[in-house]
């Protein structure tokens, strides 16, 4: 099974929804709040290990099966599409780094540090347009972790007796 690795920031999480969900993978937690370059330090020390890795961000609710189907996946990467990525005046779905799967070949494509603002992107451009990789894309939406949305089920569930 491809190792999981979460980046985290110590002033936002792991938070406690997203730790359960993801217990059963036994995930390496990393912390990334250092600086602005640290996640691609983080990001460039996994590729160089040269095994299949999952990259599952601090604030994403896995499914229970999301792991198992992201590794059963023989792409050489693939990407889970996250909800709740602010786009100006609303929200709308992504398949970034959020929840992401890589087979890495070679050394890592992106060679200069990258801040965590633009390591998405950068990753989407280096591997798509000099490894002429095309990114494999899972349809079962995942979401972000918000507190309001969380107690509002807990008080759901309360009300309901369940």
């Amino acid at each position: 099974m491809a190792k999981v690795y979460v980046p985290w920031t110590s002033n936002r999480g792991p938070y406690p929804e997203c730790r359960a969900a993801l217990e059963p993978s036994d995930p390496v937690y990393v912390d990334v709040s250092s600086d602005d370059f640290a996640y691609w330090r983080m990001m460039k020390g996994v590729w160089e290990k040269g095994e299949p890795f999952i990259i599952v961000e601090h604030d994403v609710l896995v499914w229970p099966d999301t792991i198992a189907l992201l590794d059963a996946c023989p792409r050489q990467w693939c990407s889970q599409r996250v909800h709740s990525v602010d786009v100006g005046h609303g929200r709308a779905w992504v398949a970034a780094l959020g929840c992401a799967h890589f087979r890495p070949e070679g050394e890592y494509p992106i060679r200069e540090p990258v801040s965590w603002k633009e390591l998405d992107m950068a990753t989407e451009d280096y591997l798509s347009m000099e490894r002429f990789q095309r990114k494999h894309i899972h349809r079962k939406l995942l979401m972000t972790y918000q507190p309001s949305v969380v107690e509002y089920v807990r008080l759901v569930r309360f009300l309901m007796g369940t």
